[in-house]
């Protein structure tokens, strides 16, 4: 992948809170050396399955002067919460500065338009390179040791190229096509009308593209919340892996430290069969079930055979709240040509 030419200098970042820096870093004070930043969000599964590369450019790269930033623009109002996106760059092992973008002032400096993206930026301020959602992660490498080279490291001095793209490099991949994530306008039931709720009954027809809902629930923003003391989510799909925007109560404050609500996940009309199980599934009783303690996107179910499946969740717990469903097409590590995004 090659850089760009000097054209288009990257923007200072407009004043805003940061993790992990002791003081918010500026373009100026980082003059001199090369810069990665990713934009990404902690709900989205195409950032969080980029992230193994970017951490292992981190590792490998900082000593050689490479500054890695991330700006963390939040999907989802719950997002916004600095107290969530701490937990979550604990979580997934984040140890460089990450940018709380909650007013989107990064995102629109940069014209930023899609998660994850990433740009390169040289020792003279001018962005080098753009590369927008998953894959490509050997060419990326490739464009930080030239930028580092072009900023006087001696190539004999840099690190070896990682492995980060050796999972695009194998030889097999099976990419299908896979349900587009669906968020509440895609509510298969009809609208509900915005600061009331409606039951819902679960039609007899139902169709890939939307989710259905059964039980009483309200609107939030960006999501729906369950009112009634049971209510039940069905999602027909085809994916090779279906995950969850899920959080254990309503809107994007929690009044106390909430409670962890249990979700029973169902898979074509039976518990989720094992060696199947995603991260944050697990057996108890005969049944497959989510524990949802905090709004985050939860990992449902992988590897699963192509055509059309039926996801089911239930829960006895109001206050339980979905926002999207998210999926991915391939059985076996992405191609280099395979760029998601959300």
């Amino acid at each position: 992948m090659a850089l760009d030419r000097q054209i288009v200098r990257a923007p200072d970042f407009p004043p805003v809170d940061w993790l992990n820096a002791l003081e918010p870093p500026t373009l100026a004070g980082l003059r001199g050396r090369s810069i990665f930043v990713e934009f990404w969000d902690f709900t989205c599964i195409n950032c969080l399955r980029t992230l193994p590369a970017v951490r292992g450019w981190h590792e490998r790269y900082r000593e050689a002067g490479l500054a890695v930033l991330g700006v963390h623009t939040p999907e989802f109002p719950f997002a916004r919460d600095p107290l969530y996106v701490q937990a979550a760059v604990g979580r997934l092992g984040i140890r460089w500065p990450v940018a709380l973008d909650n007013d989107q002032a990064i995102w629109t400096a940069f014209a930023n338009h899609a998660w994850p993206t990433i740009y390169l930026i040289d020792a003279d301020g001018y962005i080098r390179l753009r590369h927008v959602g998953e894959g490509g992660y050997t060419p990326i490498e490739e464009a930080v040791r030239a930028l580092l080279a072009e900023a006087g490291l001696e190539p004999s001095a840099l690190p070896p190229i990682g492995a980060a793209g050796k999972q695009e490099e194998d030889e097999g991949a099976v990419c299908l096509p896979a349900t587009p994530e669906l968020q509440t306008e895609s509510l298969g039931n009809g609208p509900i009308e915005r600061d009331k709720s409606r039951n819902l009954t679960l039609p007899h027809d139902r169709v890939e593209g939307s989710f259905y809902l059964d039980g009483e629930w309200r609107e939030l923003d960006q999501g729906l919340s369950l009112v009634s003391e049971a209510g039940e989510a069905v999602l027909p799909f085809q994916a090779s892996a279906v995950h969850a925007v899920l959080s254990p109560f309503p809107g994007a404050e929690a009044a106390a430290q909430p409670e962890p609500v249990f979700v029973e996940a169902l898979l074509d009309g039976g518990p989720v069969a094992a060696g199947h199980y995603g991260r944050d599934l697990f057996h108890r009783q005969g049944s497959t079930w989510v524990r949802v303690d905090d709004p985050r996107l939860y990992d449902i179910a992988v590897g699963l055979e192509p055509g059309p499946h039926e996801l089911r969740l239930r829960c006895a717990s109001p206050g339980w709240s979905l926002y999207a469903f998210t999926f991915q097409g391939c059985l076996l590590p992405p191609s280099t040509s395979r760029s998601a995004a959300c």
